[in-house]
């Protein structure tokens, strides 16, 4: 996941890649404060882990969109032949269900992302609640 915090000396925002899912656990794993080094005014800063805010990731909609989209006429292409030597008229509806799963999967990765962001930006690290 990427955090983000605005440089103290300049308008820059830093960012800095974790695994943690919470600020505690940032904090256990990095320390209270997170070293860095701003590339726009080329100093090195402490930066408390209660400064740092975790944003939506862009490559998480991206998965997610492609799997929307290119999932949808993948299914319509294996599901089609199934169609056509059906005599079923509950077919229909198991066809409906295969539909869906594009758009289940799409639902899914983005809620996760969206949870795992709230995780992170949810409580402070020094009992300050947000």
């Amino acid at each position: 996941m990427k955090i983000y915090s605005p440089c103290p000396t300049c308008p820059h925002v830093l960012s800095h890649s974790t695994w943690s899912p919470t600020r505690a656990e940032l904090a256990r794993r990095e320390g209270d404060a997170i070293k860095v080094n701003c590339p726009e005014c080329n100093t090195a800063h402490e930066i408390d882990v209660d400064e740092w805010t975790a944003k939506p990731s862009k490559l998480a909609l991206v998965v997610a969109t492609a799997v929307f989209i290119l999932g949808t006429p993948l299914l319509f292409y294996y599901v089609l032949g199934v169609v056509a030597n059906s005599s079923n008229h509950y077919t229909v509806y198991i066809i409906g269900g295969f539909f869906s799963l594009p758009v289940i999967v799409y639902g899914i990765l983005l809620k996760q992302d969206r949870d795992r962001v709230n995780a992170f930006n949810r409580g402070k690290f020094r009992g300050r609640i947000v």
